[in-house]
């Protein structure tokens, strides 16, 4: 069994995105697949209906509606789906895409739960002069993987990411940035992509910049755009795993084989 376990020291921020990418790397066919399904194909197809009925003169879509509460409610299946694989993974188990799905819906209601509740409490923090929701974003980075794993609560959960989080919110925060940059690169390099390729949602519309037509370089850029959204699902999910998984073993001194159990 080959682990990436590093029990009792310190954080090491290197360390946790080096995992990050091995983890992906080890996973990604499952991940891509499961990005494609969950998360960038309703925000196309809720895209392209959206477009249709801008053309037909109507400004309520009800597709764009439906296609964004499916990728928002694929996006929780999709985080729950990443953090399970990358922590098996990160405990030397290979695990396939039905277990890591199965346990991803069976968490589904909490984690939409988990995710009204932080949405909220960071919204109103970053009304509150931002700094408060900043704070609050990083006080509960770890609520998915603590209620998944540990098989707690929602507000057990929100508890126990603040107590791991303790002591080690600044190292959490860069981090954040780095993943941050490396989303902002990924949407960029497919952005350059479909500019140098020529598709361009602006393709197919009038001198005034209104769109006319949805032409085959407007579902092509609007796909890219769709995939870019669900890599950066999965990039995030991931790293929060790994920040997780660092907590643990360095903070608590748990080791991988106690961290699996819950596994089994």
């Amino acid at each position: 069994m080959t682990t990436l376990d590093a029990v009792g020291g310190s954080f090491d921020f290197g360390r946790v995105v080096q995992r990050t990418f091995k983890v992906v790397g080890q996973n990604l066919g499952l991940f891509a697949l499961s990005a494609l399904v969950l998360v960038s194909t309703p925000i196309f197809v809720g895209t392209v209906v959206s477009l249709k009925s801008r053309l037909a003169g109507d400004f309520f879509s009800v597709g764009l509606v439906a296609g964004t509460i499916v990728a928002t409610f694929g996006s929780l299946i999709l985080q729950a789906l990443v953090v399970h694989t990358v922590i098996a993974r990160m405990n030397g188990r290979a695990v396939g895409f039905g277990d890591s799905l199965s346990v991803a819906l069976r968490f589904a209601l909490p984690l939409l739960g988990l995710g009204i509740i932080q949405g909220l409490g960071v919204m109103i923090g970053l009304l509150l002069l931002v700094v408060p929701g900043v704070i609050l974003s990083v006080m509960w980075s770890v609520t998915t993987p603590s209620l998944i794993v540990e098989k707690r609560g929602i507000f057990e959960s929100l508890q126990r990411s603040r107590d791991l989080t303790r002591g080690h919110r600044w190292s959490i925060v860069g981090l954040f940035l780095v993943y941050m940059v490396l989303s902002m690169i990924v949407g960029a390099v497919i952005g350059g992509v479909s500019a140098a390729a020529g598709f361009s949602t602006l393709r197919g519309a009038t001198p005034s910049g209104a769109l006319d037509v949805v032409t085959p370089m407007v579902l092509i850029s609007t796909f890219l755009s769709a995939l870019v959204n669900g890599a950066q699902g999965v990039l995030v999910a991931a790293g929060v795993a790994s920040i997780y998984y660092e907590l643990r073993t360095t903070k608590e001194g748990v080791p991988p084989e106690q961290m699996a159990a819950v596994f089994d």
